[in-house]
């Protein structure tokens, strides 16, 4: 197939949205020689934190020399970086004949089964072939929505199952209560695999250590690292292995349970037979690489993108500025998707907020920049604060705006400017900072 034909196919897939259920993938992976049938699986399911734990642990792996795949959604800073095989995304060369190869699949079932795939079955597909033909010892894997009808959860029998914190998210889809999510995302268990879990909720963690007795398997809730002082932290395993002095790459008070979790994992990995060592392990927190995640784009004045998108997430990130800039009143760009409780977002950031400046995601569930502000300023209302707000539009033209109020600022270096709310316009946010021009404006 042709770039063109590539396009043009896959735009038609996209406009079909997102539909849960596995027959669809299921055909189009034996299209293909079910690639997933090749492949040690690591699965992850959670609402927080799924690709900070799969960065440590990928980065963990690549540092024994281990060949492994890693599975990302949704793509933020490049749409090939969801596809990786020990630690770098696919060329543009492979991506294009990898696509090539999976949408002649998906035409091929469309005129056999009358079906074409969504855009997910596709690339989640894309990512078994690859990662099968890269011939990669473990393939990392994060779930897409939910876990039980996601397209991801194809394989007969995981190499090891990992849930990251679970809360409320995707209600509309998942359910309205911890519970009811927790049994969607515990639908990628598998009888006997081994279990890992970073830290719960009391009814998330109650449901899975019920359904893990039930299947037989091993389950192991992870801690979360102990500060002992200089950006340094200690851990101890569940299997009584002691950490000292540990580096974290990674910013973000919650990256602390995520790193828990991480090691927790890889502990499992190597009595599986994975040849992991402990300086291994450490290496992998120290350099473990996540963009959007409390990320500083910028130092002097801090500039900041983290893709907190649901009450929870911002919970954590508001931890995290607390503890980084106690009592400082923070400068919030904010972008949200309709269908997400950003009400709930709104009221766990407000303490925080000198300004808030919204902007509108390219996100077809969008909500416009003018709604989000009015939003805004009615919850502050309505808690008695006084808070500057004001809807800009578009990424760019806010961090414009941004740039130009800071190089005028006798102040900026101590200025701190948090972009958050969604993923969807992190990638805009960063490309715009990045530009040479407002880097020389400030």
């Amino acid at each position: 197939m042709t770039n063109l034909e590539i396009k043009e196919l896959f735009d038609q897939m996209r406009e079909r949205g997102s539909i849960l259920g596995l027959s669809s993938i299921r055909r189009l992976l034996e299209i293909l020689g079910n690639p997933e049938k090749k492949q040690r699986i690591v699965h992850i399911a959670g609402t927080n934190g799924k690709g900070s734990i799969l960065a440590f642990l990928e980065s963990m792996l690549c540092s024994a020399k281990i060949w492994v795949g890693k599975y990302t959604s949704p793509a933020v800073f490049s749409e090939r970086e969801i596809f990786c095989v020990n630690g770098k995304e696919i060329s543009k060369d492979r991506v294009q004949t990898l696509m090539s190869r999976v949408g002649e699949a998906c035409r091929k079932m469309e005129e056999t089964d009358g079906v074409l795939p969504t855009i997910f079955e596709a690339e989640t597909a894309a990512a078994f072939l690859y990662f099968a033909e890269e011939g990669c010892e473990l393939s990392l894997i994060e779930t897409g929505l939910g876990g039980c009808k996601d397209a991801t959860n194809v394989e007969e029998s995981a190499f090891l199952t990992l849930f990251s914190s679970i809360s409320l998210d995707h209600t509309k889809i998942l359910g309205n209560t911890i519970e009811k999510i927790t049994e969607q995302k515990a639908g990628i268990l598998r009888r006997g695999c081994p279990v890992v879990s970073a830290q719960q909720t009391e009814e998330a963690w109650r449901f899975l250590k019920e359904t893990t007795e039930q299947m037989g398997c091993e389950f192991c809730v992870a801690g979360r690292l102990r500060e002992k002082g200089n950006e340094r932290y200690e851990y101890i395993s569940s299997r009584g292995t002691k950490y000292s002095s540990i580096v974290l790459s990674l910013q973000g008070e919650y990256q602390r349970f995520n790193a828990a979790a991480a090691i927790e994992a890889a502990e499992l990995l190597m009595e599986k037979g994975i040849h992991l060592s402990y300086s291994d392990i450490r290496y992998g927190l120290e350099h473990a690489i996540w963009p959007g995640r409390f990320e500083f784009v910028m130092h002097r004045p801090d500039i900041i993108l983290d893709g907190a998108h649901n009450p929870a997430a911002v919970t954590e990130l508001a931890e995290t500025i607390q503890k980084r800039y106690p009592g400082k009143k923070i400068h919030f760009l904010m972008g949200v998707l309709a269908d997400k409780d950003y009400s709930g977002m709104i009221k766990k950031i407000l303490p925080l907020a000198g300004r808030i400046d919204t902007v509108t995601p390219k996100n077809e569930r969008r909500l416009l920049a003018e709604e989000l502000s009015s939003q805004i300023k009615t919850i502050a209302a309505q808690q008695g604060r006084q808070i500057e707000c004001r809807a800009v539009g578009s990424a760019g033209q806010a961090v414009q705006k941004i740039c130009q109020e800071l190089s005028k600022d006798p102040q900026k270096d101590e200025k701190v400017v948090i972009a958050f709310g969604s993923l969807s316009y992190l990638g805009e946010v960063r490309k715009e900072i990045k530009n040479e021009n407002w880097n020389k404006g400030i």
